[in-house]
């Protein structure tokens, strides 16, 4: 149950779930998209992290950022729902996180969510190319061998590919990518479990139970895998039964939680401390050719996925900077300078790659700041903000949120920045 105060009575239908009959998307269906934006590559982390905390720890962890992930992302919801009733007569569009921000903490709350959106996305781009270009190096030694090819050149060779599949402004033409990215990425990871389970025992390790000196690097890794909170509204918006907006965002996450944990346990159970310094799970696999198939199809995976990821990026940027659709202005540089803008984050990210190539960490420090401010510690602000009534449990509930997230995100982003810069 929501910590919170009162507010104006509403309707059956018009509950913390929302209006009735707003959208068209049945709970099935709903539960389906919420599965496919949350299940994805995050989870490539998980079995490294695993191998940083041990086996109880991590299940620990795992359950408490599932758990508190979930509980912040109805507070989000919870605070839309009354900002769209105090002010129902003056909207004249879907509220978004950072609409939500701005009401609650003005254009502090407003930039605080573009700012970490952006932080996030740009993040997971780089996160993104550190892998496939990984891959690339490792799928052909004799480059390195021969020409002295490194990750850093590889980055550098997937550049105007990741540039070009950018300039896309169509999300829709990347539909049908996206559905084989997924195919793509389902397949390598039951190849890895499988993999894992048939022939741990040649570089097998002990586990551990608890591994207290690194296990908050888990943490940053967990909530970059569970945290969704960016696409919860207009998935909530969709649906055409609002009431069962908990039920569903409950299942959702019991299904993530038991993808998450049944991959990252099974191979760290095979393999033990053996993952702790590999950079990436696919590091486990043999020099074959079909392990050559498994990572470009994981790699597929991540390009298909990249610009998706981006689109949020560029659609933050595009609306800060003014621009509007080519349909509806007449000047005939603009799509230029979107081609421009785009080229220009690409190159950042691309960046970032070249100077971070290590994805495990690396993915864990975005995951510890960014999506823990998104997750965590914006809607708990929020909340406390909109709150009719601000109750004990209120502001027990929020300022609990706040301090955990600020401690395991200063414990993580310690953690994987000792150990990223160690591994340079």
């Amino acid at each position: 149950m929501l910590l919170r105060g009162k507010r104006p009575s509403m309707s059956k239908d018009e509950s913390l779930d929302g209006y009735s009959n707003r959208g068209t998307s049945s709970s099935s269906q709903t539960l389906a998209n919420m599965v496919k934006a949350f299940i994805g590559s995050g989870m490539l982390g998980i079995p490294v992290a695993f191998a940083q905390s041990g086996i109880v720890l991590g299940l620990v962890t795992m359950i408490v950022v599932a758990l508190l992930t979930e509980y912040c992302t109805r507070l989000l919801v919870e605070s839309k729902l009354i900002i769209e009733e105090k002010t129902s007569q003056n909207l004249t569009k879907p509220l978004s996180f950072q609409m939500i921000g701005h009401y609650c903490l003005g254009k502090f709350g407003y930039y605080s969510v573009v700012f970490f959106l952006l932080f996030s996305q740009i993040g997971f781009g780089s996160a993104y190319t550190i892998f496939i270009a990984t891959n690339s190096n490792d799928i052909y030694p004799f480059l390195q061998d021969n020409l002295g090819a490194s990750v850093a050149i590889w980055v550098l060779l997937w550049f105007p590919l990741l540039l070009l599949i950018c300039w896309i402004k169509d999300m829709k033409s990347l539909a049908l990518t996206s559905i084989l990215g997924e195919i793509a990425l389902a397949f390598g990871v039951v190849y890895i479990m499988g993999y894992s389970f048939f022939h741990s025992s040649e570089t097998r390790e002990p586990t551990s139970l608890a591994i207290y000196s690194t296990f908050p690097v888990l943490f940053g890794t967990a909530v970059s895998a569970f945290e969704g909170i960016g696409v919860i509204i207009p998935i909530h918006d969709s649906m055409r039964h609002p009431q069962e907006f908990r039920k569903t965002l409950s299942v959702n996450y019991i299904i993530c939680f038991f993808v998450y944990c049944g991959f990252g346990l099974s191979v760290y159970l095979a393999y033990g401390s053996f993952l702790r310094p590999l950079p990436t799970i696919t590091a486990i696999l043999p020099p074959t050719i079909l392990t050559a198939v498994v990572k470009l199809s994981i790699s597929f995976a991540l390009l298909c996925s990249y610009p998706i990821q981006m689109f949020t990026v560029f659609e933050i940027l595009e609306n800060e900077l003014g621009w509007v659709s080519s349909e509806s202005r007449a000047d005939k540089y603009l799509d230029i300078e979107r081609n421009m803008m785009r080229a220009f984050v690409v190159t950042i990210a691309s960046g970032l790659a070249v100077l971070v190539p290590n994805f495990q960490n690396f993915m864990g420090l975005v995951g510890a700041v960014g999506c823990s401010m998104l997750g965590f510690t914006l809607p708990a602000l929020f909340y406390w903000n909109v709150c009719p009534v601000r109750s004990i449990s209120v502001k027990i509930g929020c300022c609990s949120i706040i301090i955990f997230s600020f401690v395991t995100m200063i414990l993580s982003s310690y953690l994987n920045l000792v150990q990223l810069f160690g591994s340079l």
